[in-house]
């Protein structure tokens, strides 16, 4: 079953899940590891969590470092260097696109090009009900690979760097663009062969109304990196 805002057991032993695959350094006496951000926590046992570590053959993942994937393994929760830690053992790991993903290709001239994608996960949501709990929210999944044979750079006169808007059908916009964290004015390199990913939570003023909500994303003042997809959400 995938995993979008789960509840689980830690008694439950295969568990599929969709996320970013990262490395993990070395930190507090635990060795380098390989995990799953996931892009919606999920509960396991006594433990809620956004990142599953991941047990297996790492020689098979390195080429998919960065890159959304789906994991399968056996879920264990254990205490580790004080703190308790989920992962899978076993784990089977292979790219995968997160439902609704748009591509684009961007070919500035023959050495400069790129492919920008963008998701929103989950991409079909309910609306929110009062006084029930708070349900996960989606995330905006905005992501730029430099597949060109020069470095893409960028300079911004200000601090945002990639601009989102969400337009609902019949509701205001939204939108909201991240911060550098480099001083205004600063120039934001990708290298070849690297990709520049960004995420971005929705809040619930994002999506006040029911129906079709059009999400567009760009670095800010860049159009040729603009790419819109849908995001629904329905009725409780």
């Amino acid at each position: 079953t995938m995993i979008q805002a789960p509840t689980a057991t830690a008694g439950d032993t295969a568990l599929t899940v969709q996320g970013i695959l990262v490395a993990v350094p070395a930190a507090g006496g635990r060795a380098a590891t390989w995990a799953v951000q996931l892009l919606q926590p999920i509960t396991l046992g006594r433990v809620k969590t956004n990142v599953l570590e991941l047990q297996g053959n790492p020689r098979a993942w390195t080429r998919w470092a960065d890159r959304y994937v789906e994991a399968r393994g056996r879920v264990v929760v254990d205490p580790g260097a004080g703190q308790l830690v989920a992962r899978l053992e076993g784990a089977r790991v292979n790219p995968a696109k997160p439902p609704g993903l748009v591509e684009r290709r961007v070919r500035l001239s023959h050495s400069q090009q790129a492919v920008v994608t963008l998701a929103v996960v989950p991409n079909v949501i309910r609306a929110p009900v009062p006084d029930a709990p708070a349900a996960a929210r989606p995330v905006v999944l905005y992501t730029i690979s430099n597949v060109g044979m020069t470095d893409l750079e960028f300079y911004f006169p200000n601090t945002k760097a990639v601009c989102v808007t969400v337009a609902p059908r019949g509701g205001p916009l939204w939108e909201d663009p991240t911060e550098l964290r480099q001083q205004a004015g600063s120039a934001v390199t990708i290298r070849m062969g690297v990709m520049f990913r960004q995420l971005l939570p929705l809040p619930a003023e994002a999506t006040p109304v029911p129906g079709r909500h059009e999400v567009r994303a760009s670095l800010c003042g860049v159009s040729d990196y603009e790419v819109t997809t849908e995001l629904w959400v329905i009725a409780p």
